[in-house]
């Protein structure tokens, strides 16, 4: 990297992103390490060296992906990723390996990765280029039918495996995209009505009051944007039909998932079975007070009270050993870290790029927000890791990767 290009990497918004992004994958390998200690800080496993060695990886595609001119993948090589990554997600399903009572990874040469990743990754990169493309009426239903197929579709593969977490995250990312790309709100709202129907279905009350915001919703983007028969009577028959369903549904779900919403509602209902995990990880988090119990001093992680400390519930060992202070800390450099990327989307001059950068930045705020309410108790346990600082190699690398094409997008706006 000569000294030109350097100073464009850290300089003003990239500087942003570049800093807050190591500084959280630094910080990462520090707790992946205390998570590895037992009770006499004896270590016990070697997750920490396997992300040190990603993190490596993750640096070398960081800085590759930002020096590679976001022009070399718009057009039609955009989808061409989106297509790897839903053929990855079935040969998955087909013949990935399994842990835990999940089938989530292939194994190539020995690496064991996740496909999950790298197709979100390519979603957003698709919607960025169809959204990018000629101006589209995206108020018309027919406009929304391929967006729709690049979230939905690997969305279907991956809560086959089962990962409900991963899966949640595509329609965020496609509405999030969606607004940046200029629909209004209330539309945004309408799309993700089925949605809240399904979650308000279980009570007649929470039901009622989603009817009756989504009718005044409804009536006022008939009236103000004329909106067509069509979509409006679609759109009524598609939530009711959900609200109906939702007692079907819930029967439907699989044991475990039924445990970790009932545990999320009411965690003391089942202490030593499906609430063990939210309870020790609030334990964890309050044991550390202002200032927290010191490195690698974490009762709950030492004594193995503490589940999956290394990845879901890392940010429950940010608590413990560093207290208010530390979860402060580490949240802070989070927000720089979307600020640096949203600022990179307002001022990037290429509709494409803009929309990646953005779209990039919503996988991330939708990760971070759901794991951290996941340890002190604010959603039901999903499985979604901490991005850059829990422990896991294809996320690490993936999520270095995106952050090097959203630097890459503010490093050569003057280029185009």
């Amino acid at each position: 990297m000569n000294g030109r290009a350097g100073r464009a990497v850290f300089a003003g918004a990239q500087l942003a992103v570049v800093a807050p992004a190591f500084a959280i994958a630094t910080i990462g390998i520090l707790l992946v390490y205390s998570a590895a200690t037992g009770s006499r800080f004896s270590v016990i496993t070697n997750h920490h060296m396997r992300q040190l060695f990603w993190f490596g990886l993750g640096t070398i595609a960081f800085f590759s992906a930002s020096a590679i001119p976001f022009t070399l993948y718009e057009g039609l090589r955009a989808y061409v990723g989106w297509v790897v990554g839903v053929v990855l997600l079935a040969l998955v399903l087909a013949v990935g390996s399994s842990s835990l009572g999940a089938q989530r990874w292939l194994e190539v040469g020995g690496l064991r990765f996740q496909p999950s990743e790298l197709a979100r990754l390519a979603t957003v990169v698709a919607l960025a280029q169809y959204l990018a493309g000629r101006r589209r009426n995206l108020m018309q239903v027919r406009n929304l039918i391929l967006p729709g197929v690049f979230a939905f579709l690997p969305m279907i593969l991956i809560l086959r495996q089962p990962d409900l977490g991963t899966s949640l995250s595509f329609p965020f990312i496609l509405l999030a995209m969606l607004f940046w790309a200029g629909l209004p709100l209330p539309f945004l709202g309408l799309l993700a009505s089925p949605v809240v129907s399904l979650t308000t279905g279980f009570s007649a009350t929470s039901w009622g009051l989603f009817a009756v915001a989504f009718v005044l919703t409804l009536y006022w983007c008939f009236v103000r944007h004329r909106l067509r028969w069509v979509p409006v009577i679609a759109l009524v028959v598609v939530n009711l039909a959900v609200g109906i369903a939702t007692p079907h549904i819930w029967g439907g779900l699989k044991e475990y998932q039924r445990d970790r919403i009932t545990a999320f509602l009411n965690p003391t209902r089942d202490r030593h079975g499906s609430g063990y995990q939210i309870i020790q990880s609030e334990i964890a988090i309050g044991s550390g007070g202002l200032l927290g119990q010191g490195y690698l001093q974490g009762t709950q992680k030492n004594f193995q009270f503490l589940p999956e400390k290394h990845t879901d519930f890392v940010f429950s060992v940010v608590g413990e050993e560093f207290g208010f202070l530390g979860c402060m800390v580490v949240l802070g450099l989070y927000l720089v870290l979307l600020s640096g990327v949203i600022e990179i989307a307002q001022r990037a001059r290429s509709r494409f790029a803009g929309l990646l950068a953005f779209g990039i930045g919503a996988h991330l705020f939708f990760n971070m927000v759901v794991n951290v309410g996941v340890t002190v108790g604010f959603a039901p346990v999903t499985g979604l890791p901490l991005p850059l600082l829990s422990y896991g190699g294809t996320a690490l690398l993936i999520n270095l990767t995106a952050l090097g094409l959203v630097v890459g997008v503010g490093r050569h706006r003057h280029e185009y």
